[in-house]
């Protein structure tokens, strides 16, 4: 069965060939969103959502309840500054 691109970017940078769904792997990673989906008025059955970054570095920035393009558009700008200085794939 063939992996999905997240499948096969954590299997690259946690050294493996391949990964499954459950398993569980040691990599760094340059940024992690963590949305609360069973919050009021956030998750996959609301309009809006909010969520934290934390990035390596020990940053913390908090992403308010916003519409989902206002959300996408904030995770843009976190990420894309991260790619231009070649710390994710």
């Amino acid at each position: 069965m063939s992996q999905t691109i997240t499948e096969k970017i954590l299997a690259a940078h946690a050294g493996l060939k391949n990964v499954h769904p459950g398993q569980l792997i040691e990599t760094r990673v340059d940024l992690i969103l963590a949305n609360d989906v069973t919050a009021p008025n956030a998750g996959f059955a609301s309009d809006t959502n909010c969520a934290v970054l934390l990035y390596a570095d020990g940053r913390r920035a908090v992403l308010p309840l916003q519409s989902k393009d206002a959300m996408a558009d904030a995770i843009l700008d976190a990420v894309l500054p991260l790619l231009a200085a070649n710390a994710v794939v």
